[in-house]
């Protein structure tokens, strides 16, 4: 055989290899490129953009209908009143349907002061319950009155309970005048479980703190501003709706701040479990627009920001 042959042969495969060697350097390059160009802001906002735009607005009907199932009519009719306000949104005949259905649902509840009443009292004795009338008498007891609330299980008995550990200790952390209702109110979220753990913990750890060093902790008095503020922005009811998923003062601080610019939002972002994207979205206009393209656009936009925005 001729032995030029083998020589080809020979060239054929350093010329393979060379080029299989290029093509994975390449490749790794590339991938380098992309991996840092992935840490860089502006690339992680651009990729997020793409796919939001990618996205359909979501259907908040079903979250109407469990506001009006749960007796929260304020919550469902704000709610309600975003959808038809943005034409755009799915669901809308569905939520007028629901909107009807709620209206009578008042209308009878209107209708029955005795069961109100009932709930009222049942609230004021144990501190707080799930209905929004058993929740109000709660407040009553625990803030207006100052009474720590009756244990459910065991009426004529006070509460010896987490709750009442946690207010005890905030009634300790010398929170003067201006915070006297704040033990009372978190008593009542607490035996409402409107309170996260990671909420609880944090008021915990810096009511020790403030009665160890004899006043309150900076944290501490931005967590009564805070919960004062966001009732004042959003309403009691929807701030409530909100509460679960605060874990420190400054959620408190965020959610007051984009409430401010764009509540509709800022509540549907909050109670779908994207309160970190407050604190990363740019309080500028620019960050509201896409606030709002989030929010519209529902869970999937919501779990998409929090991977993309740092």
């Amino acid at each position: 055989m001729n032995p030029n042959v083998f020589n080809s042969l020979d060239r054929r495969g350093w010329f393979a290899a060379r080029a299989l060697i290029f093509a994975v350097a390449v490749l790794l390059v590339f991938a380098l490129a992309s991996i840092c160009a992935l840490g860089s802001p502006n690339v992680r906002v651009m990729v997020l953009n793409w796919k939001l735009g990618g996205m359909k607005p979501a259907d908040y009907s079903t979250d109407v209908a469990n506001l009006i199932s749960e007796g929260r009519f304020d919550e469902a009719e704000k709610l309600a009143s975003y959808i038809a306000r943005n034409s755009f949104m799915p669901g809308q005949e569905t939520v007028r349907d629901l909107m009807d259905e709620m209206a009578a649902k008042k209308s009878k509840r209107d209708k029955s002061p005795l069961k109100m009443g009932l709930e009222l009292v049942t609230g004021f004795l144990s501190g707080g319950g799930e209905s929004r009338e058993e929740l109000f008498g709660g407040l009553m007891s625990n803030i207006l009155l100052s009474n720590k609330g009756l244990s459910k299980s065991d009426i004529p008995a006070r509460a010896d309970d987490e709750s009442e550990e946690i207010a005890s200790a905030l009634e300790g952390a010398n929170l003067g005048l201006s915070g006297k209702w704040y033990p009372g109110f978190i008593r009542t979220l607490h035996r409402s479980d409107l309170l996260s753990e990671e909420f609880t913990a944090f008021l915990k750890d810096n009511a020790a703190e403030s009665a160890a060093a004899g006043k309150p902790s900076a944290e501490l008095l931005e967590a009564v501003d805070g919960s004062k503020d966001i009732i004042t922005e959003f309403g009691v009811e929807r701030a409530l709706g909100m509460f679960p998923e605060v874990r420190d003062a400054g959620d408190l601080t965020w959610i007051v701040k984009w409430g401010k610019s764009c509540p509709d939002e800022t509540y549907l972002v909050v109670t779908h479990g994207g309160i970190m994207l407050l604190r990363k979205l740019p309080d500028t206009t620019e960050g509201a627009a896409r606030m709002a393209t989030i929010a519209q656009r529902g869970d999937a936009a919501i779990a998409s920001a929090n991977f993309w925005l740092k």
